[in-house]
């Protein structure tokens, strides 16, 4: 339909057209044509290239923006800017919200924070425009650039005041689920609070199991939840069709979420060849792109436990190329994880000790119960190599006393 809107139009039409790309980038995304999706953004700012400022310019800079945003390209945080000044400047309250959206969440994975009344700031402003699609997505940009900053337990308090003040909003179909599926991942599943996330996948429609961006969500938990469980069988066919999808898109907040899934059951299927080959594809796919708010742990924890030390340290080192100033949040820990763990494959156990039990740490302040289990697990396999066997024997116990009541078996 968009296309052949586009068909009609006239060289005169430059505002029109470029609405019509925007939508069509828009479009693209929500169907995962990510490339498509790209390259309509970027024509929809060029169409008003040397034309007076505009609504539709600020919407289409601010659409470019958040379509780099999740390709995760730094130039989002130049053109969210730009969208602001613009919007402001012309009056279009859309363009404003969204790229204030696309800005704090571009920044969040590049070490910056994000600021929780801002956020609660942007949402009323989206609610008082009438653009309730922008005011959800407030909310679960939040949820996926506050993790590794901001505890679990403040995260859902923001969550909560947010969804307070949408009680008579209708959340749209577009994003509603998503929000859901984004809160069972980024939080419930780290917190150890599994039948939540059980709870969530649940009560998932059919939109949320279609949606390009929500089914990646949901085939990482469900596959995710079914390896953890011990249930192979019901893993597989998710695993595999997450995988490919996951590296179609492009994005970087896909990429490593489906990684930390598809590494660790590779690693118990024994199929050692395709990990292998798939932690190649990711290196050379990420390298120094690595976002700082999502979790890269099971990532190296995989590797270890293969005994990939070559690849692991060559994992690090790509992660560590990942621009300074964003080596924070869970990339951050999840290097201080490599670290420790290729130090305990090199037999530097005392090393080993102490990078691990600064990641339990800092995963212990987050509130995530699950995932500070997990790294007991190593941590007390670096006790034990450090002659440490009391201090190994209370690291399991307290692991166990997690992952038993959830009936974990694979800790990842």
């Amino acid at each position: 339909m968009l296309a052949l809107i586009e068909e009609q139009l006239d060289p005169d039409d430059a505002e029109l057209r470029s609405d019509v790309l925007a939508w069509r980038s828009r479009a693209s995304w929500l169907t995962g044509s990510w490339d498509e999706s790209l390259t309509s953004a970027n024509a929809a700012v060029a169409a008003l290239e040397g034309l007076p400022e505009s609504p539709q310019l600020a919407r289409a800079l601010a659409r470019l923006s958040q379509i780099e945003m999740l390709k995760h390209r730094v130039e989002s945080v130049g053109h969210a800017e730009e969208a602001i000044a613009v919007a402001q400047r012309v009056g279009d309250s859309f363009a404003e919200v969204n790229a204030r959206i696309n800005l704090f969440t571009e920044q969040a994975t590049q070490g910056v924070a994000p600021d929780p009344d801002d956020v609660i700031e942007i949402v009323d402003r989206a609610i008082e425009a009438g653009v309730y699609e922008e005011s959800y997505r407030a909310v679960v940009n939040f949820i996926w650039s506050a993790d590794g900053y901001i505890p679990v337990d403040e995260i859902e308090r923001v969550n909560m005041e947010a969804q307070r003040r949408l009680a008579a909003v209708t959340p749209p179909v577009s994003i509603g689920p998503y929000l859901e599926l984004s809160t069972a991942a980024m939080l419930f599943l780290a917190a150890g609070r599994w039948q939540e996330v059980d709870d969530i996948v649940g009560a998932a429609d059919e939109v949320a199991v279609t949606t390009a961006t929500s089914r990646l969500v949901w085939l990482g938990l469900v596959g995710g939840m079914a390896l953890r469980r011990g249930d192979l069988q019901t893993a597989a066919p998710l695993i595999e069709e997450l995988q490919p999808a996951a590296l179609a898109s492009g994005e970087a907040q896909r990429i490593v979420p489906m990684v930390c899934v598809v590494l660790p059951y590779l690693l118990i299927a024994d199929r050692l060849d395709e990990l292998r080959s798939l932690a190649e594809q990711v290196l050379t796919m990420l390298d120094g792109r690595w976002p700082s708010v999502l979790s890269a742990a099971p990532v190296v924890r995989a590797l270890a436990a293969a005994g990939e030390a070559e690849l692991l340290e060559r994992t690090i080192d790509s992660m560590r190329r990942t621009a300074s100033e964003a080596q924070t949040a869970r990339l951050g820990t999840s290097v201080i994880v490599g670290d420790g763990l290729l130090a305990l494959l090199e037999q530097r156990a005392g090393e080993a000790v102490e990078q691990l039990t600064a990641a339990v740490e800092r995963e212990r302040e987050l509130g995530h119960a699950f995932d500070v289990a997990c790294l007991e697990l190593d941590l007390a396999l670096a006790l034990e190599a450090d002659g440490q066997e009391g201090a190994a024997a209370e690291a399991r116990q307290r692991a166990a006393s997690v992952l038993a009541p959830l009936g974990c078996v694979n800790a990842f």
